[in-house]
């Protein structure tokens, strides 16, 4: 990857009925290039998010163990050795403007062959794409561009036919219940990332003592004898805690057995922030992916704070990983920030945007919804944040399995 000519591959979540996740769809930017010319050559676009995602990033480093859904054109379909990954890494996506000849149709017949999944996107009834209807394995239906109740007959339709449906661009909770109960078996959007904020409910027991506990984290007088006993009143946040230092990725050569070793080793922020993560984790009947946005959000934003040589950049880090909090607690920001004794900074970061680490939370957050244009921040170069998103989805896969367990 070059400053020339640099890479944005980024990642969409598509979820199970249950809201774990299923696979990750791939979204990607243009070159320099081809915006330049405003005109954006699809064989090319798709060349370069699969090469680039197989080949430069690591299809590991984007979407860990997880299928990655691929937009394909017809000249991909139709030409033998130009696909990077196998059919166990990678579904396939026929966009609804890819012409249902019989040259399509051998093609796609043989990739199936192969064992590639596929996937019509953009389905409607008289898409071009319906000829290609009984090589599906799965049909996405845009929720934007039909309304549920149009959808019931297509979903009906298709599940006679032993297709899978997968409803896309879902904005609310409510949507997701809808399309659930019609059926679907797989759904896409940014649906979780919206708290489901009902007037007049109080907040839970358990989000409360959340809260309780992130307060006195984050509180001004906090040092290690404060943060350890913080920490010590939940037994099961200080044992994960541990095990997760005690990991080789920290390079410590000892075993590491208290909270205040822990900071001795690693530092008060490193410890506070990481405690934060698994307090998150813990709030219930929230889906693990939302945990992993916050964990993303916060280890992208640390990572273009550190190669900008800015201050705190662990202060990054939080703002990214708070961004999350309204949408896990189902409160209002700005209601949940009243309870943290947080800096200025961070709180102007999260309810408006403002300063150094809001602007780049505003830039991360639009990466990860595929908004090219706001998603450098302001000094930042195009593959710098393009390298520190694949890095913090690294970083993220890797550390998950110690947070959410």
């Amino acid at each position: 990857m070059t400053k020339s000519r640099p890479l944005f591959v980024g990642r969409q979540p598509i979820f199970t009925r249950r809201l774990g996740v299923f696979a990750y769809e791939l979204l990607f930017r243009p070159t320099e290039e081809a915006l330049e010319s405003f005109v954006v050559d699809e064989d090319r676009a798709t060349s370069e998010v699969l090469v680039g995602a197989c080949l430069e990033l690591g299809l590991d480093r984007l979407v860990g163990d997880r299928l990655a859904f691929v937009n394909l054109t017809k000249r991909f379909l139709t030409e033998e050795g130009l696909l990077p990954a196998g059919p166990d890494q990678i579904v396939l996506e026929i966009l609804e403007n890819v012409s249902g000849d019989q040259e399509t149709i051998d093609a796609v017949k043989r990739l199936r062959g192969e064992g590639y999944r596929i996937a019509l996107d953009d389905f409607t009834l008289d898409a071009p794409t319906n000829t290609l209807l009984q090589l599906a394995d799965i049909v996405k239906l845009d929720l934007r561009a039909m309304s549920i109740e149009e959808c019931a007959p297509l979903v009906e339709e298709l599940i006679d036919r032993g297709i899978e449906v997968l409803a896309e661009k879902i904005e609310t909770i409510d949507e997701f219940k809808a399309c659930k109960e019609l059926g679907f078996h797989y759904f896409q959007g940014y649906f979780l990332e919206r708290p489901s904020i009902v007037k007049g409910r109080a907040m839970g027991s358990t989000k409360t003592q959340i809260l309780a506990v992130l307060s006195e984290l984050y509180s001004p007088e906090v040092d290690i004898d404060r943060l350890q006993r913080a920490i010590s009143v939940d037994m099961g946040l200080s044992y994960r805690i541990l095990r997760h230092i005690n990991t080789a990725r920290y390079g410590i050569r000892r075993s590491v057995e208290s909270v205040r070793e822990a900071v001795v080793f690693l530092g008060l922020n490193r410890v506070r922030n990481l405690a934060s993560l698994v307090l998150m984790a813990s709030v219930e009947n929230k889906p693990d992916e939302l945990i992993r946005t916050a964990m993303l959000r916060g280890r992208m934003c640390e990572i273009l704070a550190q190669k900008a040589d800015r201050e705190r950049p662990d202060s990054y880090f939080t703002v990214g990983m708070f961004s999350c909090l309204d949408a896990l607690l189902d409160t209002a920001m700005d209601a949940v920030l009243a309870r943290l004794p947080l800096s200025e900074d961070v709180q102007r970061a999260l309810i408006e945007g403002g300063g150094d680490a809001g602007d780049v939370l505003s830039a991360v957050v639009a990466y990860e919804h595929g908004m090219w244009g706001k998603a450098v921040p302001t000094g930042f170069t195009e593959s710098a944040v393009a390298e520190a998103y694949a890095e913090a989805c690294e970083w993220v896969d890797r550390l998950s399995a110690d947070v959410e367990d």
